[in-house]
């Protein structure tokens, strides 16, 4: 290599941050009409830069798509979380509406049989006078649990 040659040559270097390499442009010898020429990367050093970037974009938008499906994951989650959430109070309030019912049919039951064994001793002291008088008993009603459906009076 020429005096001049190495005069024009770019010394290389690394830089600290980056490590990506760092130009610099060394003065040519005074008087010398020819101007300094820059010498950047080659074809393959931009071609690997360009490669990276576009790899980086890549990235980015993968962790873009990754973000929002962890975002949709959580809300169906939660949603699901809602659902089951209903249905045990749904099935806590039919559990309780159940229990209930069976107390009013026992209930009924009972009020029932006292209305039959008041209506027992009414005829055991009026005689059959007063049993003439008195409405026809009604059917108990029968529940579901015990093979039947609930009877209406007057079967219906």
């Amino acid at each position: 290599m020429t005096q001049r040659g190495a005069d024009l040559a770019l010394e290389r270097a690394l830089d600290a941050h980056t490590g990506e390499p760092v130009f610099e442009l060394v003065p040519v010898a005074p008087g010398a009409a020819a101007r300094p020429r820059v010498v950047g990367p080659g074809r393959k050093e931009r071609e690997y830069l360009a490669r990276a970037a576009e790899l980086e974009r890549e990235l980015a938008r993968r962790a873009r798509e990754l973000e929002l499906a962890a975002l949709c994951e959580r809300g169906t989650r939660r949603a699901a979380d809602r659902l089951e959430r209903r249905l045990a109070e749904r099935e806590a309030e039919t559990a309780r509406l159940d229990a209930e019912q069976k107390r009013l049919l026992v209930a009924l039951g009972a009020l029932q049989r006292e209305n039959e064994l008041l209506r027992e001793r009414l005829a055991l002291t009026e005689g059959p006078r007063a049993a003439a008088r008195l409405p026809a008993p009604v059917e108990r009603p029968t529940s579901p649990a015990r093979g039947g459906g609930f009877r209406r009076p007057g079967g219906r």
